[in-house]
């Protein structure tokens, strides 16, 4: 399912961005929206989703999610297309990051 229409058409901002993990501080953010997609990749990272037209293009293929280290990005996914990288946008390789988004990703059932 594309989730395009669903992130343009969230009214509701408490939608836009969820928190669906929070444990030994980590959190994983779920985000629907380009604005909020951004706004996380701005905050000292090299994700090419701090500009809205690639965080739209992402979102048309379902959900981005963020790893939050001490309320820090350090990690973005996407389940859909199996793309996962660290906050310098490189190929993610961090154990714990990725059992975390495993569980995640179970917990979503994607």
């Amino acid at each position: 399912m594309k989730f395009k229409a669903y992130y343009e058409n969230v009214g509701d901002p408490n939608l836009a961005t969820q928190t669906v993990y929070n444990e030994n501080g980590y959190e994983v953010k779920r985000i629907h929206t380009p604005g909020q997609a951004t706004k996380y990749a701005k905050r000292g990272t090299n994700w090419s989703t701090k500009f809205s037209k690639f965080s739209r293009k992402y979102l048309q293929d379902g959900p981005l999610y963020v790893v939050l280290k001490d309320e820090m990005p350090v990690a973005q996914a996407q389940f859909e297309t199996s793309n996962y990288a660290n906050e310098k946008n490189e190929i993610l390789n961090d154990p714990t990051i990725m059992d975390i988004l495993e569980q995640v990703k179970q917990s979503e059932g994607r």
